[in-house]
């Protein structure tokens, strides 16, 4: 694996908000890369834009983080990148949609 060390990873949690799901990969990242594990309010429900403004608010201040974004996050980290509130080194996009996978019923 290339020396990371200095660089920023950032992850974007599924659904569930916790960032829960990456802990096991925790052990596996090299030494030196500084890591952010954002998650979602669970008190309060937020509409999209609200969430998408959360994470913009959470996220640290620094150089362009490696962005690994987990099923619900890929469509806000794209929201995020797509309105120039974060640039990132790169966007992973794990187990997720960059579209609704069912059409709009209304």
């Amino acid at each position: 694996m290339s020396n990371l060390a200095g660089h920023r990873l950032l992850f974007l949690p599924g659904l569930d908000g916790t960032g829960l799901s990456f802990e096991p990969l925790r052990p596996c990242l090299p030494p030196g890369l500084r890591v952010q594990v954002l998650t979602y309010p669970g008190h309060r429900k937020l509409s999209f834009a609200q969430t998408v403004q959360w994470a913009a608010d959470q996220i640290r201040p620094g150089a362009p983080p490696i962005v690994l974004a987990e099923s619900f996050s890929g469509p806000v980290a794209i929201a995020l990148l797509g309105s120039g509130r974060l640039r990132a080194e790169c966007l992973i996009l794990c187990a997720t949609f960059a579209r609704p996978p069912r059409p709009c019923w209304f």
